[in-house]
C-alpha cells in the first residue's frame, strides 16, 4: 500500500464515537477541546456532536497551523484528541504531555505496535499512557479496507486507573 500524503488517514467515527462518549463525563472544568492534526475534522465534528463543549482545530495541512512549533497557551485544553501523523507520531505525542496538566485528558489513536520499538523504550518509560482503549475491530482510514495492524487509544489523566504497563528491554 502506498502510504498518502502527510500520512493523511482520517480517523472513522467508529473508533471516535465510543472513545468520546467514554471521556466527556470527565471533563468537570469549563474549557475547550482541542483537535490536534484535525484534518477535514472528523473528530471535531464528532465532540460536537456529543457535545457543546467548543472545539479548536490545528492542522498543517492546508491550514498551515503546525502543532510542533505552536507556543503553549496559558489558558491549557481541558481536552486534547488526535490521530497523529505516524511519522511524526512521538513528536506530537511529546509536544502534547508539555499541555498535560492535573486536570485534562489527553487521548492519541496509534498503532499498538508503537509501544515496541526500541528507540522509544526510555521515552515510553518516562510518559507512559494511564490507559489503552484497544480497538477490537482494525479501522478502514481509507473506506476500502483495514491494514494489518491492530490500534488503541492512548489514554493520559482519567482518574481511575486500571491498567499498568511496563516495557522489557
Amino acid at each position: 500500500m502506498t502510504r498518502r500524503l502527510n500520512d493523511f488517514y482520517e480517523t472513522p467515527i467508529t473508533v471516535s464515537y465510543p472513545l468520546i462518549k467514554e471521556i466527556l463525563p470527565f471533563l468537570k472544568t469549563p474549557g475547550y477541546a482541542l483537535d490536534v492534526g484535525s484534518g477535514h475534522g472528523a473528530l471535531t465534528k464528532e465532540i460536537n456532536r456529543q457535545s457543546t463543549i467548543p472545539v479548536k482545530s490545528i492542522e498543517k495541512y492546508p491550514k498551515g497551523i503546525d502543532f510542533l512549533t505552536l507556543e503553549i497557551s496559558q489558558i491549557l485544553p481541558i481536552f486534547i484528541i488526535s490521530n497523529p501523523p505516524y511519522s511524526q507520531a512521538q513528536e506530537f505525542v511529546s509536544r502534547m504531555l508539555l499541555w498535560k496538566n492535573d486536570s485534562n485528558i489527553i487521548a492519541i489513536l496509534l498503532r499498538i505496535n508503537f509501544l515496541g520499538a526500541q528507540k522509544r523504550h526510555n521515552w515510553w518509560k518516562s510518559v507512559p499512557p494511564f490507559k489503552l482503549r484497544i480497538l477490537s475491530t482494525r479501522p478502514s482510514f481509507t473506506y476500502s479496507g483495514t491494514d494489518s495492524t491492530e490500534y488503541a487509544w492512548y489514554v493520559w489523566g482519567l482518574p481511575e486507573i486500571s491498567l499498568t504497563i511496563d516495557w522489557y528491554q
